[in-house]
């Protein structure tokens, strides 16, 4: 293209653009992002909890609005994510059908996570299987967890103690074996705070 000078400038138009944009693999935001935390990591730094970086992670309903030939068609689906609250980015984000729960999802991502992150959870997670599955990759975590824990945690509840530790039932057969779990009981700090606890 010329502008006004004397030789030419290379540039796009915006339907050149778009096209290309189309043939973008999915796959260059996922190097994008890690580029970028390593750039946060280098010049400002990643906070931290007690030497921790902190990681939440949840699950969300949405609806995605698509185009085909006629029509716009729309679709329910679940995005799961991996937060760092302390720098207010994404770690990690997927799409998922509706049909997939919240655990199996953060368990297709436990590789992400290691043993200087401390992983956030809020009360859809527990599962002894989950717990097992963590204790064993040595993932620090802190879940919140009302009475569908069990006995023992029904039982730490109604001891009006503040903190104790507690063991919970090991993960049934079926779960142990889906999930390589070989440990057989979590043993875990339990806290309680405002009548709900953290383990």
């Amino acid at each position: 293209m010329l502008h006004n000078q004397a030789e030419l400038v290379r540039g796009a138009s915006a339907q050149a653009l778009s096209k290309a944009r189309q043939n973008l693999p999915h796959t260059v935001f996922i190097d994008l992002t890690q580029h970028l935390l390593t750039l946060v990591e280098q010049h400002i730094g990643m906070p931290r909890w007690r030497g921790l970086r902190v990681v939440a992670a949840d699950a969300s309903d949405v609806r995605l609005t698509t185009r085909d030939a006629t029509r716009r068609v729309i679709q329910f689906a679940k995005v799961f994510a991996l937060y760092l609250p302390g720098v207010e980015m994404m770690l990690h984000a997927t799409l998922y059908g509706t049909d997939t729960g919240e655990r199996q999802m953060l368990f297709e991502h436990l590789d992400l996570l290691g043993k200087n992150d401390l992983l956030v959870l809020d009360r859809g997670y527990p599962a002894s299987w989950l717990m097992a599955a963590l204790q064993m990759r040595a993932i620090h975590f802190c879940m919140r967890i009302d009475s569908i824990g069990g006995a023992a945690v029904t039982t730490f509840l109604r001891s009006g103690a503040g903190e104790a530790i507690v063991t919970l039932p090991p993960p049934n057969r079926p779960d142990a074996s889906d999930y390589e779990n070989e440990q057989p009981r979590s043993k875990l700090r339990g806290i309680l705070k405002q009548r709900e606890l953290m383990i």
